[in-house]
C-alpha cells in the first residue's frame, strides 16, 4: 500500500496536476493508470448496450451486480443498462439480427453516444466491421491478463468469462458396445462409430436430437468453405457421398420410423419448436435419456471442472470436448467500447476492472452462472482450489487439453467473428433436411443440379 501511495505522489509531482490516485482502481482491480476517470459534460452515467435476451440475464448475475454497486459508488456514476430492439427479455431469433444490428448502429454512430457494448448471445462482428467498436490495444491494462488465445491482434471485444461447451457420453451405455473411453482429442469419425454401435443394439425412434448428431457426425460443412476467396462448393464427389451416407444411416435400419411420416412430418420435427412432431420428438429423446441413451441431453462448461465431476459422478458420464477434426467456437461474455462514446475512459475503467483478479475469481466461484474466467494469472489459484474437490484425473486433464488448445490458438471466440458462414452452415443444413429427408432419394443428375442451385443462392449471399 505505501508503494502505491508513493507511485501516486510521483505521478501527482510530475504531472503538476490536481489528479487523484483512484482509490475505486485500488479496491477493483490491478489498474496501473492512477487517475479517477471524470465523466465528459458532467454527465456521470455510463450505459451498457445489451439485446433484449440479455438485459435481464446480465444484471441477474451476483458478480456482475456487487462490481456495479462498487464502481458505481467509487467512481461517483450510475450505471444504465439499455434494451435495444424488442422488449426486454425476449428471445431474438436468427432472423432479427440485422434488425438489432441495424438499430444498434444507430445508436453508435451518434455523437457523444453509449460506452458499452455487452455480447453473450449476439454477435458483434458487423459492428466491429463498421468501424463503430473502438480499438482497444493498449487502453486497458488488465488486457494482459486475459489469455492470449481470447484476443485478436487488433482488439476490438474483450471477453471477461468463456464457455466450452462438453459432449457428453453416457458411461454405462459406452461399455455396452464394447468400446473404450475416447481419447480427449476424438474425432467425429470416433463418435460415429462409438454411436453406430450403440444404435446397432439399441432399436429407437428417429427423432429431431438423432438428426443433429447423424447430420454433425457424417456432414463436414467447414470443409465446403473457402475462406480465402470467401466462396462455398457443394456440388463435389463428396458432399454428395455424405448425403448419401447419412440418408441410409436414417433409413436403413438404424432407427425405427414413424410409418406415417412424409418429408414434411420430418422438417417440421427438425424445424418448427412448436409442431406436433417436434413435441412428440422431444418427449421420445427424454424417455430415451432416463434410460441409458447414449448421449445426455445435460451440457456443462468444461473449463469447471469442479461441476463436470460433480455431474459426472452424479450421473455416470464422461464428457468430451468439441471434435478435434472441426473448428472450435467458444462462447464468452464480454464488451466491446462505442467508438462514440461519451465517456470512453470511464469504459476503458469498467472493464479493466472486470479483468481485475478478484473479480475474475469471482465469476468462477459463481456457480449459477456457469462460466469460467478470462484471466490467465488466476490459473493456479484456481488449479490449487479443484485439487481439494476434483478426485478424477481425466476431469483435470480434459480441462488442460481446452485450455491447451486456447493457450495455442486453436479456438476462436465466435462474438467477435464473421459469422456470414456460421449463418450460412444453417441455411444449408435447413436446406440438406429437404434433400436427405425427401420421400424419393434423388437421382445423380438431380442431385447435383440440385447442389449447383444451392452454391450459386449461397455464394451471392456470401458475397452482396
Amino acid at each position: 500500500m505505501v508503494k502505491k501511495i508513493v507511485i501516486c505522489l510521483l505521478i501527482l509531482v510530475i504531472a503538476f496536476s490536481q489528479t487523484a490516485c483512484s482509490n475505486a482502481a485500488k479496491e477493483i482491480g490491478e489498474h496501473t493508470g492512477v487517475v479517477i476517470p471524470k465523466p465528459k459534460d458532467g454527465d456521470a452515467t455510463l450505459t451498457i448496450m445489451l439485446n433484449p435476451e440479455e438485459y435481464d440475464a446480465l444484471p441477474a448475475n451476483k458478480f456482475f451486480r456487487d462490481y456495479v454497486d462498487r464502481f458505481e459508488n467509487n467512481f461517483g456514476v450510475e450505471v444504465r443498462y439499455e434494451s435495444i430492439g424488442s422488449s426486454p427479455g425476449q428471445l431474438i431469433e436468427m432472423e432479427e439480427q440485422d434488425e438489432y444490428i441495424k438499430e444498434l448502429s444507430m445508436k453508435l454512430y451518434a455523437k457523444n453516444g453509449p460506452e458499452l457494448i455487452f455480447s453473450q448471445f449476439m454477435p458483434l462482428g458487423p459492428i466491429i466491421r463498421q468501424g463503430a467498436a473502438a480499438k482497444l490495444n493498449g487502453k486497458i491494462s488488465n488486457l494482459d491478463k486475459v489469455y492470449d488465445g481470447l484476443l485478436d491482434d487488433e482488439i476490438y471485444f474483450v471477453p471477461i468469462s468463456i464457455r466450452y461447451y462438453s459432449k457428453i457420453i453416457n458411461l454405462e451405455a459406452l461399455k455396452t458396445t464394447g468400446m473404450e473411453e475416447p481419447d480427449v482429442d476424438w474425432t467425429s469419425h470416433d463418435h460415429y462409430e462409438i454411436r453406430t454401435k450403440w444404435l446397432n443394439a439399441n432399436k429407437i425412434h428417429f427423432t429431431s436430437y438423432e438428426w443433429y448428431m447423424a447430420f454433425e457426425s457424417i456432414v463436414d460443412l467447414d470443409k465446403t468453405y473457402d475462406s480465402i476467396h470467401n466462396r462455398i462448393s457443394l456440388n463435389t464427389p463428396i458432399t454428395k457421398k455424405n448425403i448419401r451416407d447419412i440418408r441410409r444411416y436414417i433409413f436403413d435400419g438404424n432407427y425405427i420410423l414413424n410409418q406415417n411420416y412424409k418429408f414434411e412430418n420430418y422438417y417440421r420435427m427438425i424445424t418448427e419448436d412448436n409442431s406436433k412432431e417436434f413435441q412428440e420428438s422431444r418427449d421420445l429423446f427424454s424417455q430415451y435419456e432416463q434410460s441409458g441413451h447414449i448421449e445426455s441431453g445435460r451440457y456443462e462448461n468444461l473449463l469447471r471442472t469442479i461441476d463436470v465431476y460433480s455431474n459426472n459422478y452424479n450421473y455416470g458420464t464422461i464428457m468430451m470436448p468439441e471434435y478435434s477434426n472441426k473448428e472450435v467456437m467458444l462462447s464468452a461474455g464480454g464488451f466491446a467500447i462505442n467508438k462514440n462514446a461519451k465517456n470512453s475512459e470511464l469504459a476503458y475503467e469498467f472493464i479493466n476492472g472486470l479483468l481485475s483478479n478478484e473479480i475474475q475469481m469471482q465469476i468462477f466461484n459463481d456457480v449459477e452462472d456457469g462460466f469460467y474466467p478470462a484471466n490467465k494469472d488466476i490459473e493456479e489459484d484456481i488449479k490449487a482450489l479443484e485439487a481439494e474437490k476434483v478426485a478424477d484425473e481425466r476431469v483435470l486433464q480434459t480441462k488442460e487439453y481446452v485450455l491447451n488448445q486456447i493457450k495455442n490458438e486453436h479456438m476462436k471466440i465466435w462474438n467477435a467473428e464473421n459469422l456470414d458462414f456460421y449463418n450460412l452452415k444453417k441455411m444449408i443444413e435447413e436446406d440438406f433436411i429437404k434433400i436427405i429427408l425427401a420421400d424419393k432419394e434423388y437421382a445423380d443428375v438431380e442431385l447435383s443440379a440440385k447442389l449447383s442451385e444451392l452454391e450459386k443462392k449461397y455464394n451471392i449471399y456470401l458475397n452482396e
